[in-house]
């Protein structure tokens, strides 16, 4: 019969092997949480967005960020100096009314964010986004874009929408507020 002593011998010795298991586990678990990646749903408008390690967030993104018209020109470009000085968006050429738009390609990523040199993006007024842009996802900001036009860099304006679709921008995009007026990109 073992003696009172061998059996507190193995009971202290079942209960450090528990505890020493259950740090294991819980060890295995943290682990397993802390490689939670950011991932966009494409089917529908929804992000999962990493906030803390082991804790994710979903955000519901907005419809403009599943319906939008893509834009590729490169002749938008803050950069491009081709002919075409008199290019304008008025009437827009995305339709009759504001639309939603993501620039993309050789259009580069979204609205120019610095003053654009006159007659540069194949236009006389260059347009470019003096706002502050979304920094979280799913959020929309409104500012201005200024035109630039002989040196006079927020000659006139108008009001715009942006929202932030967790890893590219969408642009709410009125008519210019005139002709040779152009909404420049980066």
């Amino acid at each position: 019969m073992p003696s009172s002593r061998c059996l507190l011998g193995l009971t202290i010795g079942i209960l450090l092997g528990g505890v020493a298991l259950a740090a294991i586990i819980t060890l295995w678990i943290q682990n397993r949480q802390s490689t939670t990646t950011a991932t966009v749903s494409t089917s529908s408008t929804a992000a999962t967005i990493p906030t803390t390690v082991g804790t994710t967030t979903t955000v519901n993104l907005p419809a403009q960020c599943s319906t939008y018209v893509s834009n590729t020109d490169a002749t938008r470009s803050a950069t491009y100096s081709g002919v075409g000085s008199s290019t304008c968006d008025n009437p827009t050429p995305f339709g009759s009314n504001p639309a939603w738009v993501r620039f993309s390609g050789a259009a580069g990523t979204q609205l120019a964010t610095t003053v654009v040199n006159s007659s540069l993006c194949s236009t006389s007024a260059t347009g470019w986004y003096s706002g502050v842009m979304p920094s979280s996802a799913g959020t929309t900001n409104n500012g201005t874009v200024c035109y630039n036009w002989t040196g006079l860099s927020c000659w006139q304006s108008n009001i715009i929408s942006v929202t932030n679709c967790n890893g590219y921008y969408v642009f709410l995009l009125p008519a210019t507020p005139s002709c040779s007026y152009r909404y420049c990109t980066s």
